[in-house]
């Protein structure tokens, strides 16, 4: 019911700005190296003279190219949607020869897109699910022409480059990235890195967690995503307006529930692209309406536990060696056992599992490299010693008469 709740109340974002499931025009697309045909989603009153920003879509391992779930959240206007296949099918693929593969088609595609209907070459994203999520990341790293990226049940798997920070476009600004993961997906904490990495390099980016969900996006969709494809459009006229139409609604339909249900909306609402755009007047609003649940000890027992599960999950995030996890599993077990009622204490389970799962890993690995090291270490110290006498002896001529 928690779940439902929270995604029912956000979803009202998406259902009042009016998006619904229509039959836009779809175009296909034939190339050589592909088994599938690329589809097209045109924007609803498509005119090819005009330019429109390009969502590229790649899906999960055994999908087909498909458009409806990018095509749910940006509405039926203004985007051209386009469902992405695979030269190489099967598992994520990111070596160098795989990725220039890949990108090959990418380009080719895009090249299509912009000149036969109207792509803006300067407002091209990248997006995927799981594999397209993997995928879209390593884009986000080797495209500097992508103006930002969705990356939806996957994160950063490795640094493809060592730029620092992304190039500033003078037309759209920082890199703009979304990433979306559910609360028990066994891909969270790479999420977390992908958000610290593009961070770093100066990209603009959106974390959303769904709460109880696992690999799969929520049902009917996801108000965050809705809203920050709202924000990449060029015209911008009344969105402020709107922004604040939908977060009262929000706000008013979450105050009418119990408080820990209520709890849990407000602080999902308080990081979404609308309130962060509206500023530190809703922000204070809603984080005033925490505070007073914060009175309810179950509340309060749920914020506590999640502030220490943070902490614990970003010294996850930083760990170099086994005793730095052993430490996160001794972390997260004291915050089960300080709040064992909270639901924070039920979802931590699964950050135990994973984390020892990862100390699986990591200890041969660690004792692989110590027993290297001991053996360079023996070599190096005979190497200064010296060659032994009984070597020495070999080295000398025996006397043949000597029987």
């Amino acid at each position: 019911m928690h779940q439902s709740l929270i995604i029912s109340f956000l979803a009202l974002f998406s259902t009042l700005t009016g998006l619904c499931v229509v039959q836009e025009k779809e175009v296909s697309l034939s190339f050589p190296e592909l088994q599938d045909k690329i589809v097209v989603s045109l924007p609803e009153g498509h005119d090819p003279q005009k330019r429109y920003p390009v969502v590229f879509f790649y899906h999960g391992l055994g999908g087909q190219p498909d458009t409806s779930l990018i095509r749910f959240h940006t509405g039926p206007k203004d985007w051209i949607v386009v469902g992405m296949g695979y030269v190489k099918s099967g598992r994520t693929d990111l070596s160098t020869d795989g990725l220039a593969r890949e990108m090959a088609l990418f380009h080719k595609v895009k090249k299509q897109v912009v000149e036969k209907y109207g792509g803006n070459i300067r407002e091209c994203y990248a997006a995927g699910f799981s594999k397209g999520g993997w995928l879209t990341d390593a884009m986000l790293q080797t495209q500097p022409s992508l103006a930002g990226g969705i990356v939806l049940g996957a994160g950063k798997m490795m640094q493809f480059n060592q730029m620092k920070t992304y190039p500033q476009s003078k037309f759209s600004g920082k890199k703009a990235v979304f990433i979306g993961i559910g609360r028990s997906d066994a891909n969270y904490t790479f999420a977390y890195h992908a958000l610290l990495m593009h961070r770093k390099m100066g990209a603009a980016v959106t974390l959303e967690i769904w709460r109880d969900l696992g690999h799969s996006t929520p049902q009917p969709g996801s108000a965050g995503l809705e809203q920050w494809l709202r924000l990449r459009l060029s015209n911008k006229g009344g969105l402020k307006e709107l922004a604040e139409q939908k977060t009262k609604i929000a706000f008013d339909a979450a105050v009418k529930l119990p408080e820990l249900e209520q709890y849990f909306v407000l602080r999902d609402l308080s990081a979404t692209p609308y309130v962060k755009l509206l500023g530190e007047a809703w922000k204070k609003r809603i984080d005033a309406g925490i505070a007073i649940l914060k009175k309810d000890k179950k509340v309060l027992q749920e914020s506590l536990a999640y502030s220490k599960k943070q902490k614990a999950l970003f010294y996850e995030l930083k760990y170099r060696n086994s005793a730095d996890l052993e430490k996160v599993v001794g972390g997260y077990r004291s915050i089960q056992k300080s709040y064992p009622n909270s639901k924070e204490a039920v979802l931590m389970a699964k950050d135990i599992a994973r984390v020892e799962r990862l100390l699986e890993l990591v200890r041969p690995r660690e004792a692989e490299m110590k027993s290297k090291q001991a053996k360079k270490n023996k070599d190096k110290a005979n190497e200064a010693e010296g060659p032994s006498k009984e070597n020495d002896r070999d080295r000398i001529p025996r006397n043949p008469f000597n029987r």
